[in-house]
């Protein structure tokens, strides 16, 4: 039984281990670099106490000593105390193995110990405190798991060297001073039996032979490794400053200069433009996954003037009321009239992993007037900057460490090396299979050329002048509601099947399918010099094929009524490349070129018309097609209006009595075009004699007869304004 005195020196040697503890985590650790990880010079001291005075006093020391140091610091955090009180327990409950206080800690014991405390280092440090700072403060496990085991093996490396010294040091002092019922002498001769033992000797060499080869090969994995990671990183950052050069080059195209000079001032924040051109700013940042995309404009002092920004939280908002100093290169490389991106190498968390492009605003003078930037947050990359880092470090804590050590410094790479190699695997797929990746999107012949010349592949995104085309199917809402979910299946691959070759056999590049919906593009990844041709032969082609698709459809009975297709086509400056993130990405276009193309397409309802183009796109198709001329019309969201054409046919397939309805129609329409609405409106109305279902011809009709009783204002210039998207 316990008495007073017993207990009260039990209670001493807790305090003092603890003191030690803390004194020695407090003031003596040793930063490691990586962030929260120190080699902690108490955990030696927790290790001996906990082998001499056994669980109990292990678990009240590790609690005690680790409690002061967080205390120290201005809070506790338990997950870490828990982990050390747990240490101290496993390790005491291994105390009659370690044999210290009976003055036997010799080779075997001290194997014993150092394998006791690894295993309670690392179920302490990577799993039980890992386990916990996820439950109690909802922290990612995997970065956490890393730095867990960053600490175990400092740990283990610290008790290893300085915590056998120590425990060594405890029993021979006990011996020294006569604790121990073996004579001096005893104990020394057979300390010198077991050091002259050959067997003993062979394991002692045996091991020292272990500790400098798995240094080595420590050593050599993580230069390795450092290669392989370095090369993954800067493959990271040249994907994600693709992503920024291509939002921020779209973005620099949003909005013109001369829209911009409106506001100056925070009076100017509260004008209706001022709202449009966020609200565009705001659909900009979801389109293309960008966190902040704002302009800004010199003030010619070292400082710059926000304009207007996508932010929709107002209390972050910035306006014309907030400047700011120019301090990134990428800042003045903008004001000098380059596309720049901020250094992706070298950011912190301190920014939370924001990236930073900033692009030119030209005027129409071709000044710089303002400078559009984007920002995306991607911790992603900042991992692996770190984790790099990481490794640096903690090639200076394996060399000293034994097997053991050596063992789990391996287990430590396993993660980062099998993420490695996956990328690796990834790109070795892309190298050797470049061919069956771009066939599901571009024709035989594109990816034939691209196989060929490889550099010819413009990734990340590039301006170029194409023609983009948009499909939808008449009522395919009311069709898909009257079918089961088989024959919509059926139905839909059907259909898109047959109209995507048309687009591929053109050189067409299929950007996406929204349901029934086709949207393509012609000029990219290849250039293509008769892109508007291209497109519009595809669209043709699209309409006589609807013939067979409808006889198959309804023939198998997988369609209620027969599918009729609206296409719109338009030509343009357009930014195409890979858009998104590095995580998802998608190769397709954006501009106003686009969105026009898009608006065509749900034109041809009002016009009761199945294929329409602008002006600019049969400018460039020279006379191939037979057209009919339509009105000039202006759409939501562009303020420049636009001739339209109907196109009909290939003037080399067009048979005669269509060539003869489209000059009647562009007779009428002359006569529509100067105010003769009597007579345009009885020449409209002979086409509808012959042409019944003739749509554009009968919306004239109904103008003429409009406007005979009520004249249009005569400063009307002619254009028609599009209401509906």
């Amino acid at each position: 039984m316990w008495n007073i005195r017993i207990f009260a020196k039990y209670a001493l040697s807790i305090v003092i281990g603890a003191g030690l503890m803390f004194a020695l985590n407090r003031f003596f650790a040793i930063p490691t670099g990586v962030s929260g990880t120190d080699i902690q010079l108490g955990i030696p001291v927790l290790a001996v106490f906990s082998a001499v005075l056994g669980p109990v006093a292990g678990f009240l020391t590790g609690f005690i000593g680790h409690a002061l140091v967080d205390l120290s610091w201005g809070g506790v955090w338990w997950s870490w105390v828990i982990a050390s009180a747990f240490f101290g327990l496993a390790v005491g409950s291994f105390r009659k193995y370690f044999k210290i206080q009976a003055g036997g800690f010799g080779v075997k014991q001290a194997l014993v110990f150092n394998a006791v405390q690894a295993a309670a280092n690392i179920a302490s440090y990577v799993f039980i405190a890992r386990i916990l700072d996820l439950l109690m403060y909802d922290e990612p496990f995997g970065k956490l798991t890393l730095q867990g085991f960053v600490a175990a093996g400092v740990n283990i490396a610290a008790v290893l060297i300085l915590g056998t010294i120590l425990a060594i040091g405890y029993s021979k002092t006990l011996t020294k001073t006569g604790r121990q019922k073996e004579e001096i002498e005893e104990t020394e001769i057979s300390y010198s039996k077991r050091i002259n033992n050959l067997t003993k000797a062979i394991v002692v060499r045996l091991a020292l032979g272990m500790f400098f080869i798995s240094a080595l090969m420590t050593l050599l994995i993580s230069e390795l490794v450092n290669r392989q990671t370095d090369n993954y990183r800067t493959t990271v950052i040249e994907v994600t400053g693709h992503h920024l050069t291509s939002a921020v080059t779209a973005l620099s195209q949003l909005v013109s200069a001369e829209e911009l000079d409106l506001f100056h001032t925070v009076e100017d924040m509260n004008k209706l433009e001022y709202e449009q051109i966020r609200e565009r700013l705001i659909q900009f940042g979801e389109d293309n996954s960008v966190k902040y995309a704002y302009y800004w404009r010199d003030c010619g002092n070292g400082k710059f003037q926000y304009i207007v920004d996508n932010d929709t939280d107002p209390k972050t908002q910035v306006g014309p009321g907030d400047f700011n100093d120019i301090k990134q290169d990428a800042e003045r490389e903008a004001l000098a009239g380059n596309i720049s991106v901020a250094d992706l190498g070298s950011y912190s968390p301190g920014w939370e992993g924001l990236l930073s492009a900033y692009a030119p605003v030209f005027d129409r003078e071709g000044n710089i007037y303002a400078v559009a930037g984007v920002d995306i947050s991607d911790e992603f990359i900042f991992l692996q900057h770190q984790d790099a880092h990481k490794m640096t470090l903690l090639q200076l804590i394996v060399v000293p460490i034994s097997v053991i050590f050596g063992i789990l410094n391996m287990f430590l790479y396993r993660r980062k090396a099998k993420q490695i190699e996956e990328a690796h695997i990834k790109l070795q797929y892309f190298n050797n299979n470049l061919r069956r990746a771009f066939s599901t999107y571009l024709s035989e012949d594109v990816v034939e050329e691209i196989v060929t010349d490889p550099t010819r592949l413009q990734l990340g995104g590039i301006k170029r002048h194409m023609t983009a085309i948009f499909t939808d199917v008449r009522g395919f809402t009311g069709i898909a509601e009257r079918l089961s979910p088989e024959n919509l299946v059926d139905l839909l691959n059907h259909y898109l099947s047959t109209m995507s070759d048309a687009i591929l056999e053109q050189k067409g590049t299929i950007d996406k399918y929204e349901g029934d919906a086709i949207i393509a593009f012609f000029g990219a990844p290849l250039e293509l010099p008769d892109h508007a041709i291209k497109a519009c032969t595809a669209a043709v082609i699209m309409k006589r094929l609807e013939a067979d698709v409808n006889k198959y459809v309804m023939k198998s009975d997988i369609s209620p009524s027969p599918l009729l297709t609206r296409i719109g086509i338009n030509s343009g400056d357009m930014v195409v490349g890979n858009m998104g993130t590095q995580k998802k990405m998608n190769y397709t276009i954006i501009s106003n070129a686009v969105n026009l193309a898009a608006r065509l397409e749900g034109i041809n309802k009002q016009y009761g018309t199945w294929i329409l183009a602008t002006e600019n796109t049969i400018k460039e198709t020279a006379g191939w097609f037979l057209t009919r001329r339509l009105d000039r019309i202006r759409v939501v969201g562009i303020k420049e209006s636009v001739q339209i054409y109907e196109v009909l046919e290939t003037m080399e397939d067009a048979p005669q009595a269509l060539l003869q309805k489209v000059d009647l129609f562009h007779k009428a329409l002359e006569l529509f075009e100067v105010r003769r609405w009597s007579d345009a409106g009885k020449e409209f109305l002979q086409i509808l004699k012959q042409y019944p279902d003739d749509g554009p011809a009968g919306l004239y009709v109904n103008r003429c007869r409009q406007f005979l009783k009520a004249e249009p204002l005569p400063d009307w210039d002619g254009v028609f304004n599009i209401l509906e998207k």
